[in-house]
């Protein structure tokens, strides 16, 4: 039986050829998540294969269009896909155009698109639960953000992406005296977690984790962990705060991202953060990363100071944004 997605490709624009995308499509999908990457800025992760594979082609729960030029060019593309969560019906949707054929009105169209196809699979599912979309980017520019608002999406989570090359020495004002740093260990991870539960815990959206939980999450002891930045800083003997660092991406070893970092309310304004990143830039390129990223969320201007003294620069945003339907 033919879905309400291929239905809907009728109804998208003209001078594009328009069909559901397949597996065989992840290298030009590919392909146009870096020319998109090359122009918007963000999160390098928007353009790697794992990520364009889960996201712009999840088959076979989800569905996924392209839109082709007359040289079989990926021009355009969304995805839609389940991706339940505790009492809601929820799907994610993401969405790219090539830089060079922006302004035509493909990115309202694939909206429309990607909504119809949500809307129409949630036909037959129970009303007792709302229906929510979910738009993910990595790579979000002025255009996305008037676009998604045009179509009901409100930010969810919106951040700058920062980078800062290690080449070069930065100092910073030292922290207390008596600070000290003791790098990731798993005999460590009571006092890494009490770190983060008391840094955390008065932040708007704070899961409430176990420490079983945070540490499934965090993976400190993963293939791609960086276990040598990873810091718990101690005043006195009292966890005070810690950063956690990775590497970003498989097939970019020497790049070193923070996971997280975060100081313990009574140990804020002393400058402990600025402290622990610039330890954890230290370390990271003793262990051979030549750049460190990280976002940061937009309106968080007291951490975006920081970052900017410890010399980071703003390479774009990324963000996740929901609309209620019902």
């Amino acid at each position: 039986m033919e879905r309400w997605s291929e239905k809907a490709i009728a109804f998208l624009p003209p001078g594009l050829s328009w069909r559901l995308l397949e597996t065989a499509d992840l290298a030009i999908a590919i392909e146009l998540a870096k020319a998109c990457l090359e122009e918007d800025g963000g999160l390098l992760l928007g353009a790697e294969e794992d990520y364009v594979r889960e996201n712009f082609l999840p088959l076979p729960s989800g569905t996924a269009v392209g839109g082709f030029d007359q040289e079989g060019s990926l021009i355009a593309a969304a995805a839609v896909r389940p991706t339940p969560v505790p009492g809601a019906h929820r799907s994610t949707v993401v969405g790219s155009v090539h830089p060079g054929h922006r302004g035509r009105g493909l990115g309202a169209a694939l909206m429309k698109w990607a909504v119809s196809s949500f809307q129409r699979e949630l036909a037959d599912c129970a009303s007792d639960h709302p229906h929510e979309l979910r738009a993910t980017s990595e790579t979000v520019n002025d255009a996305t953000l008037r676009l998604l608002g045009r179509h009901g999406f409100m930010p969810e989570y919106l951040a700058f992406v920062l980078q800062r090359d290690l080449g070069s020495e930065l100092r910073v004002p030292a922290g207390p005296r008596e600070l000290t740093f003791l790098r990731w260990d798993p005999a460590l991870a009571g006092s890494f977690f009490a770190a983060y539960e008391n840094a955390y815990r008065d932040r708007p959206g704070f899961p409430g984790w176990s420490q079983s939980e945070w540490l499934a999450w965090l993976e400190p002891d993963d293939e791609d962990g960086l276990p040598e930045a990873t810091l718990l800083a101690e005043c006195r003997g009292e966890p005070v705060g810690f950063v956690a660092c990775a590497r970003i991406l498989e097939s970019a070893p020497e790049i070193a991202w923070v996971v997280q970092v975060g100081v313990v309310p009574a140990w804020r304004r002393q400058g402990i953060g600025a402290s622990l990143m610039l330890e954890a830039l230290r370390r990271s390129c003793a262990a051979g990363a030549t750049r460190m990223m990280l976002d940061v969320a937009t309106e968080n201007h007291g951490a975006l100071k920081l970052y900017e003294t410890l010399g980071f620069e703003c390479i774009g945003r990324r963000g996740h944004f929901i609309r209620k339907l019902t």
